[in-house]
Formats: structure tokens, sequence, C-alpha cells
């Protein structure tokens, strides 16, 4: 358990505001090798999210939205932390999903997460802050990170994509 913590830490430290997105490598529901390097646009989003948190559902679907309207701006990459990878790629891919989804079964315990210091140390009442994310600026500057709610995203992202 201090060991997880200190990698959490070490983590979340590496990904606090004004520093660069570490560099990240890892294979989405579609087989397909996703890094960081997709992450070139004016405004990019790591999302973190997961099928059975609705306040996750509804951020991610306003996130495919904003990515279809501002495609030339907007980029982003969400990991989700489903334990079943092959019924998260299933679902994904039938609501009509555009945006590399990153699920390998581990959920918390996923090097992804430990890498983009997604992983919590904050539990609250058992369940941790669901979504999460990172808003990086084309250079991969962290602008912004933390556990969120759909209006935080939106107040972000109409103001980042002027």
């Amino acid at each position: 358990q201090l060991v997880r913590q200190q990698k959490q830490l070490k983590g979340m430290a590496a990904t606090v505001k004004g520093k660069k997105l570490p560099a990240f490598t890892a294979t989405d529901t579609e087989g397909k090798t996703v890094s960081d390097s997709l992450l070139k646009a004016d405004v990019n989003v790591v999302l973190l999210w997961a099928s059975w948190s609705m306040e996750s559902k509804s951020m991610l679907q306003y996130l495919r939205r904003q990515q279809k309207e501002h495609s030339d701006k907007l980029a982003a990459v969400t990991i989700c932390l489903d334990a079943k990878s092959q019924e998260t790629a299933e679902q994904f891919k039938s609501e009509g999903g555009n945006i590399p989804v990153i699920c390998d079964g581990q959920m918390w315990e996923s090097p992804v997460i430990e890498k983009t210091g997604l992983s919590p140390l904050v539990i609250n009442r058992g369940c941790a802050p669901l979504p999460a994310c990172i808003i990086t600026d084309k250079s991969g500057k962290i602008l912004t990170r933390q556990p969120a709610k759909q209006h935080d995203l939106k107040e972000e992202l109409t103001k980042l994509l002027k």
C-alpha cells in the first residue's frame, strides 16, 4: 500500500500545473498504439472516466461533441477505469466514439493512470473523484489538472478554444 501511494505521489507531482505532461504510451480498445504524441492541438484533454459513473459518461459525451466541433483545435485521449476492456470497447464503438479510449482492465492499477498522475490519493467515501482530467496546451504544458465536473470542463474549454 505504501509503495503504491509513493508511486501515486510521484505521478501527481509530475503533473502539476505548469509542468509538461509526462510521455506515455498505451494500447487503445481498438488495438492501436496511443501516446502523448497525439496531443498536439491547441488544447488537449486527457480524461479519466468509468462507465459506472454517470458524471463521467456525461463528460465523455460533452468532450466528444466538443472534439467534433473543434477538431482543428482540440485533441483528446480518454482512459477508462472499467475492469472489462472488451465490453468498454464495444460500448464505446456503438456510441460512435472518435476519441481514443485506453482501457487495459487494470482499473486504478493501470500504468498509464500512474504515468499521467491521474491516480487518486484522496478517496471520498470509498470512491475516487471521477471524472478527472488534465488539460494541456500545444507544447504539452499542463494548464489544469483536477477532478472535474462537466460545467468546469465546459468553462475551461470555452475560454481556451476562443
